[in-house]
């Protein structure tokens, strides 16, 4: 990969169907030198926040008066960071 533009994966889907595993194996094949990895997930706790599977990576502070794409595009400034 020559762009320096940021790539993701999301997998979803039925419970049990083997998305972690997945997911797990695929990450492995990746040269950590060249990627920043993180590993996040919902929970029932969290499912109530905005990106609330994101908490682990995001900042407690989230700002204030942004509509749903705003609030999208600042999460997604934050990882690139």
């Amino acid at each position: 990969m020559t762009s320096t533009e940021g790539r993701g994966l999301f997998y979803s889907g039925s419970a049990g169907i083997g998305k972690s595993r997945l997911l797990r194996e695929g990450v492995a094949a990746l040269p950590n030198d060249r990627y920043a990895i993180w590993s996040i997930a919902a929970s029932a706790t969290t499912a109530s926040l905005p990106f609330g599977g994101l908490v682990q990576v995001l900042p407690a502070e989230q700002p204030q008066g942004l509509s749903p794409a705003g609030i999208l595009r600042w999460a997604l400034d934050v990882l690139q960071q």
